[in-house]
């Protein structure tokens, strides 16, 4: 008799500890996300990209009402509002990802293809780099770096306020959508929203994926793009800004094997 009333309470417990397991991870990741150290905010966003996106979705949300500023520091050669240095080249992020606000941000609007306002409203371009390494050259051989400066003038009191708005505008967004919400879905409504930013988050996503989970995802874009093409073409035939990342998305999704 004790032993068939064993059985089914260690099953219980064996069907409890994947979810269980699953929500710590989660749970250490949003952790890691409001880090100091740049390594760790890294880690744990493409953890979240590839294998949390719906569930972390109120997390991330929950997040946007944190009004701290963690400074990231072994930055490397990463280029955002907050970089001091430039050193020739690099990776560029236009969120002020200093606030762990905008860090949630950031992530969330690359699984939600959704302009929530917290992209940086004069983003950083490969131009304007460009520019500053040629005037600053001598002083860059010199030094070995660029000095420069993206932060934003705001006063920190008007940009908390701003961003507390932003957070409301994207849990009333998630209490509209949580039900019926999907990836294929929210990629629709991108790529028909004639919105650069959510056009670019959808078809950057569907051309590159995340780095680290492009070849998990790829037949999942595949099957994506063979339903959203016309939403493409009509993005590529628009001359919009997106309109040459979208033809060149239509050529790589059609011949993936040359990618």
């Amino acid at each position: 008799m004790t032993k068939y009333l064993i059985l089914p309470f260690i099953s219980a417990l064996i069907l409890c500890y994947t979810p269980c397991r699953s929500q710590t991870q989660l749970d250490t990741c949003i952790a890691r996300l409001q880090s100091a150290e740049c390594g760790d905010v890294f880690q744990a966003r493409n953890i979240i990209l590839l294998k949390y996106q719906k569930e972390s979705i109120p997390k991330l949300i929950s997040l946007l009402k944190d009004t701290g500023y963690v400074k990231l520091v072994n930055t490397a050669d990463l280029i955002y509002p907050g970089a001091k240095e430039f050193y020739g080249h690099g990776t560029i992020i236009n969120y002020d990802i200093d606030w762990i606000s905008v860090r949630a941000a950031w992530v969330l609007e690359q699984i939600t293809f959704q302009n929530f306002g917290y992209l940086t409203q004069i983003p950083i371009s490969k131009e304007a780099l460009l520019a500053l390494h040629q005037k600053d050259y001598q002083n860059y051989l010199n030094k070995g770096y660029h000095d420069i400066n993206y932060q934003d003038t705001t006063t920190r009191g008007r940009l908390i306020i701003s961003r507390m708005l932003l957070a409301k505008k994207a849990l009333v967004w998630w209490k509209h959508n949580k039900v019926d919400w999907t990836k294929l879905k929210a990629l629709k409504e991108a790529l028909a929203s004639h919105n650069a930013q959510r056009e670019n988050l959808a078809i950057y996503y569907l051309r590159q994926g995340d780095s680290f989970a492009a070849k998990n995802e790829l037949a999942v874009r595949q099957s994506y793009f063979a339903q959203i093409k016309p939403l493409v073409v009509q993005i590529k035939n628009s001359k919009d800004s997106e309109s040459d990342q979208a033809e060149y998305l239509l050529k790589e999704m059609e011949s993936p094997d040359e990618k």
